[in-house]
């Protein structure tokens, strides 16, 4: 016995103005043609009825939520790269400076010819 199979014979019942949990295992059964135990149609039972309890995510998160949480995190991340290319320059030009103090007054690049 499926739960498929038994959550489309819990619904027939329910249209018939069944609650879920007024629906015995043994008309379930005869619901299914006299197959499954009736533990196992309890439990499939069971299964679907928490199922159809369980809220569906849009009552929690609307499209405006996660607009404004699509915004916030655009937001983190542009501070980070902003915070990203800072240290990058100011080791670029850390790194300049520490290269004129070491090449002396005398330096001149490779390749220039005096």
């Amino acid at each position: 016995m499926t739960y498929d199979e038994v959550v489309e014979a819990v619904d027939t019942i329910r249209a018939t103005g069944k609650a879920i949990e007024q629906i015995p295992a043994r008309e379930i059964r005869t619901a299914v043609g006299d197959r499954g135990s009736l533990k196992t149609l309890l439990k499939h039972r069971d299964r679907y009825k928490e199922k159809l309890e369980e809220p569906e995510p849009e009552q929690y998160v609307t499209d405006d939520d996660i607009a404004r949480v699509r915004t916030i995190v655009n937001e983190v991340v542009a501070r980070h790269i902003a915070t990203d290319r800072e240290k990058t320059e100011i080791e670029v030009v850390e790194g300049a400076r520490a290269d004129q103090g070491t090449r002396g007054k005398d330096y001149r690049p490779r390749g220039r010819r005096s």
